[in-house]
This record gives C-alpha cells, sequence and structure tokens, in this order.
C-alpha cells in the first residue's frame, strides 16, 4: 500500500541535527566498544578478557540503542476504507512498519501550551493522541484541523485559549 492510499498520514518530520550529531556519536561509540572487544579476544583469549568483554556487550546495547532512539523517525498512516493503522518507524535507510486495527478516532484537538505554539492532535481512545502538527499562526492549526476533520468526518475541539475549550463546525469549503 502507497501513502497515496491512506486518509491521512502524519509524520514526525525530521530529526534535529543535534539529534542526528548525538545518534552518530552513540553509533560511533557502539562500533569502538565492538571492534575493543573483537580485538582484546582475538590477542587475548583469556577468561579474563572474555568476562570483560562480555561485559562490556552492556555498552554496545546501550549505544545502538541510544543511537536508534535519538535517529528515529515515525510515521502513522490511517486508512479508514480498511480500518488500518500502519506505524513506520525509519533510521536512515532502514523501515520497520506495524500494522494494526486502527483504533476509534474521536476529534481533533487544536491547542496551545506555549505562546505563539499551536499544536494540531489527533484524538482516539478516550485520553490518546496522534501529535499531527505544530504551528506558530492559529489559522494555519486551524486549517489543518478543518482539511484532516472534513477528511475523517470528525469534530474539532479548540483549546487555543487557556481553560476555554469550544467545539467549532467544520467550514463548507472542506466539508
Amino acid at each position: 500500500m502507497q501513502n497515496g492510499e491512506f486518509e491521512v498520514v502524519i509524520r514526525q518530520g525530521k530529526r534535529r541535527w543535534w539529534q542526528l550529531v548525538l545518534s552518530a556519536a552513540f553509533f560511533t561509540l557502539m562500533l569502538y566498544c565492538l571492534y575493543d572487544n573483537v580485538l582484546s579476544v582475538y590477542f587475548d583469549a583469556s577468561e579474563e578478557t572474555g568476562v570483560r568483554a562480555a561485559k562490556s556487550l552492556y555498552d554496545i546495547a546501550l549505544f545502538f540503542t541510544l543511537g536508534v532512539y535519538n535517529a528515529m523517525e515515525n510515521d502513522i498512516l490511517i486508512d479508514t476504507g480498511s480500518n488500518l493503522l500502519v506505524t513506520r518507524y525509519r533510521v536512515g535507510p532502514i523501515t520497520v512498519s506495524r500494522r494494526t486495527v486502527a483504533p476509534k478516532l474521536e476529534y481533533i484537538a487544536v491547542f496551545s501550551h506555549e505562546p505563539e505554539v499551536y499544536e494540531v492532535n489527533l484524538w482516539y481512545q478516550g485520553n490518546r493522541h496522534f501529535k499531527m502538527y505544530k504551528f506558530e499562526e492559529k489559522a494555519a492549526a486551524l486549517a489543518l484541523a478543518q482539511k484532516v476533520a472534513a477528511r475523517l468526518d470528525l469534530d474539532i475541539l479548540d483549546k487555543t485559549v487557556r481553560g476555554e475549550s469550544k467545539w467549532i463546525e467544520r467550514t463548507a469549503a472542506n466539508a
């Protein structure tokens, strides 16, 4: 199934440059530990060296995990027609997809928890949500919410003013 066949595609976006640098550093440390283990076991095959190499496997696993965590991007693709939710995890050219039954989608929320930052989230199953996008302008956030709500036939909740929540009617142009 290609991206064009899904009603909604939620992309996390590219990682920040410092996260990629940090990821590269963790992968480099992992490779160094692995290289050091192979050399020490190859040139000194004693029991003490084997124990030290086994203990450093924890470091290798830790550096690998931290590298993947800082480099991973994920996409969420929703096809309501076939009731399918695909979560894609990417690290560089490697992609892993997980297909599940799509949850019951409830509403789209636009809210602001920082000055001049507006988030659009897709809520499902009570208090769970997908973070869709952040905007600096309220109008752009509401426009995206209108498009997604029209596509998925959902309501829109405006929580841009702290302490005030109001349901927004979908515009006729996007419905």
